[in-house]
Protein backbone atom coordinates (compact mmCIF):
# COMPACT_ATOMS: atom_id res chain seq x y z
CA UNK A 1 0.00 0.00 0.00
CA UNK A 2 0.86 3.63 0.18
CA UNK A 3 4.27 4.14 1.72
CA UNK A 4 3.92 7.54 3.36
CA UNK A 5 7.62 7.87 4.19
CA UNK A 6 8.61 7.52 0.53
CA UNK A 7 5.77 9.80 -0.52
CA UNK A 8 6.68 12.54 1.93
CA UNK A 9 10.37 12.36 0.97
CA UNK A 10 9.63 12.54 -2.77
CA UNK A 11 7.10 15.34 -2.72
CA UNK A 12 7.77 19.03 -2.59
CA UNK A 13 4.67 19.56 -0.48
CA UNK A 14 4.85 20.95 3.00
CA UNK A 15 3.09 18.72 5.51
CA UNK A 16 0.28 21.12 6.24
CA UNK A 17 -2.84 19.90 7.98
CA UNK A 18 -4.94 19.96 4.75
CA UNK A 19 -2.33 17.84 2.94
CA UNK A 20 -2.10 15.36 5.82
CA UNK A 21 -5.90 15.09 5.91
CA UNK A 22 -5.99 14.52 2.14
CA UNK A 23 -3.42 11.70 2.42
CA UNK A 24 -5.34 10.15 5.32
CA UNK A 25 -8.57 10.35 3.31
CA UNK A 26 -6.88 8.63 0.35
CA UNK A 27 -5.71 5.77 2.55
CA UNK A 28 -9.11 5.39 4.19
CA UNK A 29 -10.85 5.30 0.80
CA UNK A 30 -8.52 2.93 -1.07
CA UNK A 31 -11.46 0.68 -1.99
CA UNK A 32 -13.55 3.59 -3.19
CA UNK A 33 -13.29 5.97 -6.10
CA UNK A 34 -11.71 9.24 -4.99
CA UNK A 35 -13.35 12.38 -6.35
CA UNK A 36 -10.63 14.89 -7.15
CA UNK A 37 -10.71 18.66 -7.27
CA UNK A 38 -8.28 21.00 -8.99
CA UNK A 39 -6.80 21.59 -5.53
CA UNK A 40 -6.31 17.91 -4.63
CA UNK A 41 -5.14 16.68 -8.03
CA UNK A 42 -1.40 17.41 -7.85
CA UNK A 43 -0.80 15.94 -4.41
CA UNK A 44 -2.88 12.86 -5.28
CA UNK A 45 -0.87 11.97 -8.38
CA UNK A 46 2.44 12.33 -6.48
CA UNK A 47 1.98 9.08 -4.57
CA UNK A 48 4.28 6.15 -5.45
CA UNK A 49 1.26 4.08 -6.52
CA UNK A 50 -0.40 3.71 -9.91
CA UNK A 51 -3.10 6.42 -9.98
CA UNK A 52 -5.81 6.23 -12.62
CA UNK A 53 -7.79 9.46 -13.13
CA UNK A 54 -11.06 9.38 -15.08
CA UNK A 55 -12.10 12.74 -16.52
CA UNK A 56 -15.88 12.61 -16.92
CA UNK A 57 -19.16 14.56 -16.89
CA UNK A 58 -22.62 13.54 -15.66
CA UNK A 59 -24.23 14.18 -19.07
CA UNK A 60 -21.76 11.88 -20.88
CA UNK A 61 -23.27 8.46 -21.69
CA UNK A 62 -19.96 6.61 -22.15
CA UNK A 63 -18.74 8.16 -18.87
CA UNK A 64 -21.79 6.81 -17.04
CA UNK A 65 -21.21 3.37 -18.59
CA UNK A 66 -17.57 3.42 -17.43
CA UNK A 67 -18.42 4.31 -13.83
CA UNK A 68 -19.45 0.82 -12.60
CA UNK A 69 -16.40 -0.67 -14.34
CA UNK A 70 -14.13 1.70 -12.41
CA UNK A 71 -15.95 0.80 -9.18
CA UNK A 72 -15.23 -2.89 -9.81
CA UNK A 73 -11.59 -2.23 -10.71
CA UNK A 74 -11.16 -0.14 -7.58
CA UNK A 75 -12.31 -3.05 -5.43
CA UNK A 76 -10.21 -5.59 -7.35
CA UNK A 77 -6.96 -3.63 -7.43
CA UNK A 78 -6.95 -1.91 -4.03
CA UNK A 79 -4.80 -4.66 -2.49
CA UNK A 80 -2.21 -4.00 -5.19
CA UNK A 81 -2.17 -0.31 -4.30
CA UNK A 82 -3.88 1.05 -7.41
CA UNK A 83 -5.77 4.28 -6.71
CA UNK A 84 -8.72 5.12 -8.95
CA UNK A 85 -9.99 8.69 -9.07
CA UNK A 86 -12.57 10.71 -10.96
CA UNK A 87 -12.65 14.36 -11.89
CA UNK A 88 -15.87 16.01 -13.05
CA UNK A 89 -14.82 18.36 -15.86
CA UNK A 90 -17.94 20.52 -15.40
CA UNK A 91 -16.96 21.31 -11.80
CA UNK A 92 -13.17 21.26 -12.11
CA UNK A 93 -12.01 23.08 -15.22
CA UNK A 94 -8.38 24.00 -14.57
CA UNK A 95 -6.83 20.49 -14.49
CA UNK A 96 -8.60 19.15 -17.60
CA UNK A 97 -7.50 22.26 -19.51
CA UNK A 98 -3.94 21.84 -18.21
CA UNK A 99 -3.79 18.28 -19.58
CA UNK A 100 -5.55 19.13 -22.84
CA UNK A 101 -8.62 16.99 -22.17
CA UNK A 102 -10.86 17.49 -25.21
CA UNK A 103 -12.86 14.25 -25.21
CA UNK A 104 -14.47 12.32 -22.40
CA UNK A 105 -14.15 9.89 -20.93
CA UNK A 106 -10.39 10.29 -20.85
CA UNK A 107 -8.27 8.33 -18.42
CA UNK A 108 -4.80 9.49 -17.43
CA UNK A 109 -2.56 7.11 -15.51
CA UNK A 110 0.20 8.42 -13.22
CA UNK A 111 2.91 7.12 -10.91
CA UNK A 112 5.11 9.39 -8.80
CA UNK A 113 3.55 12.40 -10.52
CA UNK A 114 4.62 11.21 -13.98
CA UNK A 115 2.06 10.62 -16.71
CA UNK A 116 2.43 6.99 -17.82
CA UNK A 117 -0.45 6.57 -20.24
CA UNK A 118 -3.67 8.03 -21.62
CA UNK A 119 -6.83 6.27 -22.78
CA UNK A 120 -9.61 8.12 -24.60
CA UNK A 121 -13.19 6.91 -24.94
CA UNK A 122 -15.16 4.12 -23.35
CA UNK A 123 -13.03 1.08 -22.56
CA UNK A 124 -14.03 -2.39 -21.45
CA UNK A 125 -13.14 -3.73 -18.04
CA UNK A 126 -10.80 -6.21 -19.70
CA UNK A 127 -8.94 -3.46 -21.59
CA UNK A 128 -8.51 -1.36 -18.46
CA UNK A 129 -7.47 -4.36 -16.34
CA UNK A 130 -4.93 -5.37 -18.98
CA UNK A 131 -3.45 -1.85 -18.98
CA UNK A 132 -3.30 -1.74 -15.17
CA UNK A 133 -1.66 -5.19 -15.03
CA UNK A 134 0.92 -4.19 -17.64
CA UNK A 135 1.82 -1.01 -15.73
CA UNK A 136 2.01 -2.86 -12.41
CA UNK A 137 4.38 -5.40 -13.94
CA UNK A 138 6.53 -2.73 -15.59
CA UNK A 139 6.84 -0.69 -12.41
CA UNK A 140 7.39 -3.67 -10.12
CA UNK A 141 10.71 -4.11 -11.94
CA UNK A 142 11.77 -0.51 -11.29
Amino acid sequence: FLNLNIFLKKTQYICTLPNILLIYNMIENMTKIINLSDESFDITIQVPNIVLVDFWAPWCGPCRALSPILDELSMEYNERGVIICKMNIDEQMHTPRRFGIRSIPTILIFKDGQLLDQMIGGNSKETLASKINMLLEEHAKN
